[in-house]
């Protein structure tokens, strides 16, 4: 059987964890090479459907995206003169019954270049009568790209753990966007397939200057704000909101008030974050979702992660753990108050 290349993301910093988790997978693995910040190339002796069901499988946490390679396509003097041919054997392998994306990533390469391989490449398949599909493709045209070399590969979108290439999701900046935290909180919400109750009670901990309090409250929450420092001007008129201007563990609670979501974005040492979310997992109803960054120390990552999710398991069941694209020295977890509920059909 040969090997399958496969390329690997993970955010820069986390380069070793991310290789550190897919060698304990337990199949055949071999690191090839680093191609970029935080993008590396592996190769497996398993085929790329395979391997992608046992990443899924395994919950790992600072893994991002995977993509097959199926081609390595050399530079020559006319700029990768035989593509044609190339793409034509892949072409052979499209479902024609299911849209196609072309998904590219560059290195060290101009974005006048990057866009006309993917404009090339598109067309190509398209004169075969592929349907291209930029939003929601089912099966993705996976291109690396550098100064001399491209990798390509097609796999089904779901098996490349992320429907944007690179696990890269971008949001704009709106001119209503307070901080760059929303972006963490949108992308936890869109990747774990989360679904926040319309008119439901949201406890937002750590909220200034209000960026997670002013997405909880565009989802239809009523939201208690809780932070020493200033919320945003912007969210001062909203009659959802109400904001306690001091600690959590001084958070003065109406008998018997309870919310539906808990949400903990501290800047403070995971095991003191966990504990505190613990303590204020009471005002959660049964079924609750509490969303969770651990904020990760420079040494002992590994121990400090899972001490923190054994810990919170102690009043919470977990349903996902991972480095998003918008964390950065850290990882976000859901979990859920009591017995887990079906939350979507989100990576974990």
């Amino acid at each position: 059987m040969r090997d399958t290349y496969v390329t690997v993301t993970c955010q820069a910093e986390s380069e070793e964890l991310c290789l550190n988790e897919l060698f304990k997978l337990g199949c055949k693995l071999r690191f090839d090479r680093r191609l970029d910040h935080g993008v590396m190339l592996i190769c497996t002796d398993l085929p790329f459907p395979e391997f992608s069901e046992l990443v899924r499988s395994s919950r790992l946490i600072f893994l991002r995206h995977i993509a097959p390679v199926d081609v390595t396509q050399e530079r020559d003097g006319d700029g990768f003169s035989t593509l044609p041919t190339e793409l034509d054997a892949l072409a052979a392998r499209l479902d024609p019954t299911a849209a196609f994306g072309v998904q590219l990533r560059k290195c060290n390469v101009d974005a006048e270049t990057a866009h006309s391989l993917r404009r090339r490449i598109t067309e190509h398949l398209e004169r075969y009568g592929f349907r291209h599909d930029t939003r929601r493709p089912q099966q993705v045209v996976s291109v690396y790209c550098t100064e001399d070399r491209l990798l390509i590969g097609l796999s089904r979108t779901f098996e490349n753990l992320s429907d944007w290439g690179g696990g890269m999701r971008m949001y704009a900046y709106r001119e209503d966007t307070i901080s760059r935290a929303e972006f963490k909180l949108l992308e936890a919400i869109e990747r774990f397939a989360l679904e926040l109750p319309v008119n439901g009670a949201a406890l937002d901990l750590g909220a200034a200057p209000g960026g997670w309090s002013k997405v909880l409250l565009e989802r239809g929450m009523r939201v208690l704000a809780v932070d020493p420092a200033e919320l945003s001007p912007t969210l001062s008129s909203n009659p959802n909101l109400t904001h306690f201007k001091g600690l959590a563990q001084d958070l003065p609670m109406a008998n018997g008030r309870t919310f539906d979501l808990l949400t903990n974005d501290m800047r403070m040492d995971t095991r003191e974050s966990v504990e505190i979310t613990n303590s204020m997992s009471r005002y959660l109803c049964d079924g609750g979702l509490a969303i969770v960054t651990f904020k990760l120390p420079k040494k002992g990552i590994t121990a400090i992660v899972n001490k923190g999710l054994r810990l919170l398991e102690e009043s919470f069941t977990l349903l996902h753990a991972k480095q998003l694209f918008h964390n950065r020295s850290e990882i976000t977890v859901v979990a859920v108050k009591g017995k887990p509920l079906t939350v979507g059909s989100g990576e974990a």
